[in-house]
């Protein structure tokens, strides 16, 4: 008898262990830059882990010669243990220089491309080799967007070899395609409200472009076969203010990240989806939906088993989730600096370790990440750590028409920081249940089978 009820003990509390959590761990964060203003935008990888980081600075230091207080377009590269092996300025030490590098692509472990801008607000494409080489570089055209903004872009490498590139402008709504010595072989159109594009993914041999409208567009994702010619159009709303930030193929179906804008009428989103992702089929219908409220830009990244969002929310504050393919919110971390800005940009994989690394720009110090000067650039890595169970929370996930409540985030002002959210599974609960009554009846079944014996 003893020895049923302590299996029955053990077993219970075994089951009651089943709902887990994830902690969201920071292991890299470092300033980067002088005493005046410095942003990281991108990033890259090359395959052994070390990547080339992109932005601007109006800082003079160690090698960066910037005259004026003018943004100079900055590149470095560090290795896989994140120390910094170069760093160059496109414009070096030129007077009233207004530069920016945006956008960073690696074609290979010796070269990557590069988008910049210059004070006239022209766009550039430059290929560099690993030792701070020029290649090549491709003048693509102008915008009457502001130089010192910065803007979301693409830079996709086809089986071929070639270059589809958005570098993103106001008044020029095209894909340029380039070869690898830098000639623009076609331009790929789009309507003129389309008027930033922001990622391009391939489905089913043919390209789905995703991107931002101005005020007077629609939220819509663009078909486009391989040889530039737009073949489908979906419009989700017609909306001032929308705009698709991200897309990802996820299996059999795309994971958008996007703003709804602010729409009258024939809404396939309405008005609180101001920062929500959302899966949708092959055919553009909802699968499911995930709020996470008023969201300036937001990034994801498909992993093996789960879903990294990188958020910025306005100018203040950003956050990390992680989600399963469902989109039950696995973890949430709110990284904010009281009286400061924490800016997180654009997000790339390290091929090596499969952790999420984030380009940001900080206004002073974060725990042990110091602050040089006004903004400085700064590198951020993630990663998922298995955790116990703690709280049963869960964020604002829609599913169609149901609707739960949404959780505030927490902070901490420590360089490795963890936050934690939990969405346990329903059924799983259910099926705890169910094993335990399970055992209950079998251990009630063996004692009155014992006292049978006796008798």
């Amino acid at each position: 008898m003893k020895k049923i009820l302590c299996f029955i003990i053990f077993f219970f509390a075994l089951t009651l262990g089943v709902s887990a959590e994830y902690n969201i761990v920071n292991d890299v964060g470092f300033n980067y830059g002088g005493n005046k203003i410095d942003h990281f935008y991108d990033l890259d990888f090359f395959s052994d882990g070390s990547y080339v980081v992109v932005g601007d600075t109006r800082s003079t230091f160690r090698e960066i010669a910037v005259n004026g207080n003018y943004p100079d377009a900055i590149l470095a590269i560090f290795d896989n243990n994140n120390n910094l092996v170069k760093e160059w300025s496109w414009g070096n030490g030129e007077e009233n220089s207004v530069e920016e590098f945006f956008s960073v692509r690696v074609v290979d472990d010796n070269s990557f491309l590069v988008l910049a801008s210059d004070a006239s607000g022209t766009k550039y494409a430059i290929k560099y080799n690993k030792n701070g080489t020029e290649m090549w570089s491709t003048e693509l055209g102008s915008n009457s967007a502001s130089i010192d903004t910065y803007s979301h872009s693409f830079i996709y490498i086809e089986e071929d070899g070639n270059y589809l590139i958005a570098s993103n402008s106001l008044t020029a709504k095209k894909i340029r395609r380039l070869n690898d010595a830098g000639t623009i072989l076609k331009d790929i159109e789009f309507p003129n409200y389309f008027s930033e594009t922001n990622k391009i993914v391939e489905v089913d041999d043919n390209y789905i472009v995703a991107g931002t409208n101005n005020t007077a567009g629609s939220l819509a994702l663009y078909e486009v076969s391989k040889e530039g010619t737009i073949t489908d159009t979906q419009v989700f709303n017609s909306a001032t203010f929308s705009k698709i930030y991200d897309i990802d193929v996820m299996g059999d179906n795309l994971l958008l990240s996007l703003d709804a804008g602010i729409c009258s009428e024939d809404c396939v989103f309405d008005n609180d989806d101001r920062g929500v992702i959302v899966i949708v089929d092959k055919g553009y219908n909802i699968i499911k939906k995930a709020s996470l409220g008023v969201s300036s830009f937001i990034s994801t990244h498909v992993l093996e088993d789960k879903i990294a969002v990188v958020e910025q929310v306005a100018t203040t504050h950003s956050n990390i989730y992680y989600f399963d393919f469902d989109l039950n919110l696995l973890a949430k971390y709110e990284y904010k600096i009281n009286n400061g800005h924490v800016l997180f940009h654009e997000a790339k994989i390290n091929p090596v370790n499969n952790t999420l690394y984030v380009a940001a720009s900080f206004d002073a110090q974060y725990g042990n990440i110091g602050n040089n000067g006004d903004y400085d650039g700064v590198v951020m890595s993630f990663n998922p750590v298995y955790a116990e169970k703690n709280d049963d929370l869960v964020l604002d996930v829609i599913d169609d028409d149901s609707k739960k409540d949404s959780v505030d985030a927490t902070e901490e002002e420590n360089t490795k920081t963890t936050g934690t959210v939990e969405n346990p599974d329903t059924g799983v609960f259910i099926g705890i249940g169910l094993a335990i009554l399970s055992i209950i009846g079998l251990a009630i079944v063996l004692i009155n089978k014992r006292k049978m014996y006796k008798i």
